[in-house]
């Protein structure tokens, strides 16, 4: 099974970030850090599919959760009252 490019290149970059704050780490630990990647630079760097994997994460999360919630109160419901 072979990586795509854009896994081949996701993995490139996050070791050479790696490298790049492990060699500052060693290097002097008293300076800044070097800019790893900010949180846009991130999203901007996502691909179609990448986008739709994580809205489906979201949508199952928020479905789990919502069912608890419906759960939740139904068994509160059926409790007893004091």
């Amino acid at each position: 099974m072979s990586a795509s490019i854009a896994e081949t290149s996701h993995f490139n970059r996050m070791t050479i970030r790696r490298q790049t704050l492990r060699r500052h780490a060693a290097s002097d630990p008293l300076q800044p850090m070097p800019d790893s990647g900010s949180l846009c630079g991130n999203l901007q760097e996502m691909t179609k599919g990448e986008w739709i994997i994580q809205l489906i994460k979201i949508a199952l999360g928020a479905a789990i959760a919502l069912y608890f919630v419906w759960w939740s109160l139904e068994v509160l419901h059926r409790l007893p009252p004091h």
